[in-house]
């Protein structure tokens, strides 16, 4: 999947967001890459990480689950 041109932007803004909310110990700039490239892209992050969770916080663009929410 191609990294959008638009995805240092979409960090950006997503970083700037997190750190007026309180979110110090921001998610790492690849988890950023990566939640840009699936926002754009329009994909559903499926993920064990919480990063993702808390990036979709601020992120309205960002279909996110995670493994753990389904069942068995």
């Amino acid at each position: 999947m191609p990294v959008p041109k638009s995805a240092s932007r979409w960090v950006e803004a997503t970083q700037h967001r997190l750190m007026s909310k309180g979110c110090h110990t921001a998610p790492s700039a690849i988890d950023l890459i990566i939640a840009a490239t699936a926002a754009h892209h329009g994909l559903v992050m499926l993920h064990d990480d919480n990063d993702f969770a808390t990036i979709a916080e601020v992120a309205i663009d960002l279909d996110q689950r995670s493994v753990y929410d389904f069942p068995g």
